[in-house]
C-alpha cells in the first residue's frame, strides 16, 4: 500500500499522544497499520493498529518528551510506504493539587469574629497554604491567607 495520509499527532495527556491518519489512497487492502515512535535520542519502539482502531492513542510515554512519529501499512502483499514524520511533545505532568478540606466548621468566637476549622484534605499533595474567602453582608469579598500551622483560624 502507499502510505497513510493526513497524519495528525496530538498529545492526550502527559503519558499519551492520539494518533490519526487516512487510510493510503493507492495499493491494496491494509490489514493492518504499524504507528512507529521514538523519543527523542532514543530507538524507536512500534505498535500494531487494527484499521478498525483510528485514532489511535499510544499510552506508557514519557511526560514533557518529544517523540517523533511515523505510520506505515501493511497488506497481504507486504510493508506499504512510510507516511511522513511528525514530531510532537507530550505534556508536562500536572502538579499533584490538594483535594478539598473536610468537614468545614464555622463557629462565632466573638461579637465581630468566627471561628473556622476544616479537616486536611485526604488526596492530593501537600498544602503550602489556604485561603479562606469571606463577605460580610453587603459589603465587597474578601480573603485571607492560611498557614495550616494556624488551624482553626479565627
Amino acid at each position: 500500500p502507499g502510505a497513510p495520509g493526513s497524519v495528525r499527532v496530538t498529545p492526550s495527556g502527559p503519558t499519551s499522544i492520539t494518533v490519526e491518519w487516512e487510510t493510503p489512497s493507492t495499493g491494496g487492502n491494509v490489514e493492518y497499520y504499524v504507528i512507529y515512535y521514538q523519543p527523542e535520542g532514543e530507538p524507536a519502539m512500534r505498535v500494531q493498529v487494527n484499521p478498525s482502531d483510528i485514532p489511535s492513542t499510544i499510552r506508557d510515554l514519557l511526560p514533557d518528551t518529544q517523540y517523533t512519529i511515523w505510520i506505515v501499512a501493511f497488506s497481504t502483499e507486504g510493508m506499504g510506504e512510510r507516511s511522513p514524520a511528525l514530531t510532537v511533545v507530550t505534556q508536562e505532568e500536572a502538579p499533584d493539587v490538594p483535594g478539598a478540606p473536610g468537614s468545614v466548621r464555622v463557629t462565632p468566637s466573638g461579637p465581630t469574629s468566627i471561628t473556622v476549622e476544616w479537616e486536611t484534605p485526604s488526596t492530593g499533595g501537600n498544602v503550602e497554604y489556604y485561603v479562606i474567602y469571606y463577605q460580610p453582608e453587603n459589603e465587597p469579598a474578601m480573603s485571607v491567607e492560611v498557614s495550616p500551622s494556624d488551624i482553626p483560624y479565627t
